[in-house]
């Protein structure tokens, strides 16, 4: 892959390089509370709560902003702190990534998950996964 070339803030990308690096955290430091491989601590747990159940709805809605076209607005919405206006939580993107990395790697194998966007088209698996 010539990274020169890659497309870093398409919303696919984000997803994928939040997902990898919060499974990736989860592999090397086992057994924490789900919640604090997103909030570093114990406060998480509204966080996690709110996503396990709008999984649907989340997803159906960052599809949505991402076919309608992927702004700075719409990263920050799902990416940054400052974040948090659909659902009341920031961050839900890292969610997303994480559970689109967890189902790469079921499908495709480790491996072939971590190196996925090299080698694969990472929009139109990630387009996929989020209609499921």
């Amino acid at each position: 892959m010539d990274w020169t070339n890659a497309e870093w803030t398409d919303a696919s990308v984000s997803l994928y390089r939040e997902g990898v690096a919060t499974y990736l955290s989860k592999q090397i430091v086992k057994d924490l509370s789900e919640s604090v491989y997103y909030s570093y601590n114990s406060d998480g747990d509204p966080w996690f709560q709110c996503y396990k159940e709008n999984e649907k709805q989340i997803k159906k809605r960052f599809l949505q902003d991402y076919i309608e076209g992927w702004t700075a607005e719409k990263e920050k919405e799902w990416f940054r702190l400052s974040g948090g206006d659909y659902f009341g939580y920031n961050r839900l993107g890292y969610f997303l990534g994480t559970s689109y990395m967890e189902y790469a790697v079921h499908t495709f194998g480790e491996r072939e998950a971590l190196t996925f966007w090299s080698e694969n088209n990472l929009k139109s698996s990630v387009m996929e996964w989020l209609q499921k």
